[in-house]
């Protein structure tokens, strides 16, 4: 019986969610993982320890040979890889931009694994931009990488519904298996000349711009379906954050309310005579805010300086109560 060669490949990762993709190519029999190389170890924690990645500490427990350039463009490094003499490679979630000298190494052979269906998407925060837009569907797509970002061909995509409770951080975990199902076979495909390759249309293309501070604040004059959404995204972090007695509250967990919902039929008319971002209703439950025609039930939050706790223990502390603003003092923050 003929033994099937398996096919020498380096990996470029970073981040957690790139080790259980790193693993399946890792365990399988039809790829040689040869090197890894991952971003430098960086300051973390309260001590700002130097600490390795998510990869690297992956990779260095299974005995693989790990490089952690602070850039790939020098000769010190293009030496360094080489010299494993490997045939194709695969980046996911790396954390630098791969200049052309490289990607000639291995040519139309570095495939990338990007969070998102492509080409909606493109950019630096595909998960959480997906989330805070209310898409119904995303997935994973796996592109031959060229220089411009995002923009290479499709090889193969795997498409999954986005779940209406599911934040961004569950998404980022789900995603990431996803991955790591299909990477093995879809490569293999791809190297063997059995995929066909995608072109991506330019005219669906969006971007998935890097999270700015400035859009972590909850902005009540919105309805509760897109402050749900908003929230959702940004729990990968900074977190969906307002202001309450001039302090910082990161709302965790919300809920938007049907007009059926039994307390807006309570409250009814009395809606009205409301603002945007009024507490309109306490329970045990938690507390309600008015947004755009629309109310958000509040559940789960976490005070500046203070761990997550349940609304109703936030409430108990700070006298929260009916007839209290969130958000005052806040529009200057939009700024």
């Amino acid at each position: 019986m003929t033994k099937i060669k398996s096919i020498p490949i380096a990996f470029f990762g970073t981040p957690e969610f790139s080790v259980p993709i790193l693993k399946a190519l890792n365990e399988s029999s039809e790829f040689d993982v040869k090197v890894v190389i991952s971003q430098p170890d960086r300051p973390a924690g309260r001590n700002l320890k130097l600490t390795p990645s998510a990869v690297k500490t992956w990779a260095l427990t299974h005995n693989l040979p790990v490089l952690t350039p602070e850039t790939c463009k020098t000769e010190d490094f293009m030496g360094a890889f080489k010299s494993y003499n490997v045939e194709a490679c695969v980046v996911v979630a790396f954390g630098q931009i791969l200049n052309q000298k490289l990607l000639n190494t291995c040519p139309d052979k570095f495939i990338n694994i990007h969070a998102s269906l492509l080409p909606r998407w493109r950019g630096a925060a595909p998960i959480q931009r997906a989330v805070m837009s209310g898409d119904d569907v995303t997935g994973v797509s796996a592109q031959v990488m060229v220089k411009k970002l995002d923009a290479g061909d499709v090889i193969f995509e795997v498409k999954t519904k986005i779940s209406e409770d599911e934040n961004s951080m569950e998404l980022h975990d789900r995603l990431s298996l996803l991955a790591a199902k299909e990477i093995v076979v879809g490569l293999k495909s791809y190297l063997d000349g059995h995929s066909q390759r995608q072109v991506q249309d330019e005219s669906l293309v969006n971007y998935a711009a890097k999270i700015e501070k400035n859009e972590t604040w909850i902005d009540w004059s919105k309805s509760a379906f897109e402050i749900w959404n908003h929230i959702r995204g940004l729990a990968m972090g900074p977190g969906g954050t307002t202001n309450y007695k001039n302090k910082r509250l990161k709302i965790l967990k919300a809920k938007p309310l049907s007009e059926t919902h039994e307390v807006v039929v309570q409250l009814g008319a009395e809606l009205k005579n409301k603002k945007n971002g009024e507490i309109v209703f306490v329970d045990a439950d938690g507390f309600y805010v008015l947004c755009k025609e629309s109310v958000l039930h509040i559940t789960h939050v976490q005070p500046e300086s203070k761990p997550a706790m349940k609304a109703k223990d936030f409430m108990n502390g700070s006298g929260l109560k009916t007839g209290d603003l969130l958000g005052e003092n806040q529009q200057k923050e939009f700024n």
